[in-house]
């Protein structure tokens, strides 16, 4: 007799939390798929915005930083000379992370630079492009 009773009232129990988990885990999934798109968004600007940069030169001292985050901010980049706007005042503090153009990093001259620029944004672009067709 006994003994019944007690499996009624655990079946009740059992029963109550997996319906609570029915209405929980869809929404903890949505959260957590929210939080994962945030992230690949986030993910996918600051890559293409290195990647854009990347045909210009690289950061020195910040590792895999566009040129507007390389320099301080966009207010900070010398679109003539396509590297960072001298800051007044600066005591040298801000040396150890500056923007390295291509044609310096290599010692080139302005056009051989440009050629050079072209040639591994070229190239670059089609390995990228390769990569994209396999892994898709």
């Amino acid at each position: 007799g006994g003994g019944g009773r007690r499996m009624q009232q655990g079946d009740g129990r059992s029963a109550a939390g997996l319906a609570a988990s029915h209405v929980v885990l869809p929404w903890l999934l949505s959260a957590v798929l929210g939080v994962l798109t945030a992230l690949t968004g986030s993910y996918i600007a600051l890559s293409c915005d290195f990647l854009g940069d990347l045909r210009f030169g690289f950061c020195r001292g910040i590792p895999f930083a566009d040129r507007n985050r390389c320099c301080g901010g966009s207010e900070n980049v010398d679109i003539l000379s396509e590297g960072c706007a001298a800051l007044g005042g600066e005591d040298g503090a801000g040396a150890a992370v500056r923007w390295v153009l291509w044609t310096e990093y290599f010692g080139f001259e302005q056009w051989a630079g440009t050629a050079l620029a072209c040639s591994v944004y070229v190239l670059s672009s089609v390995v990228l492009t390769g990569l994209a067709a396999l892994l898709v």
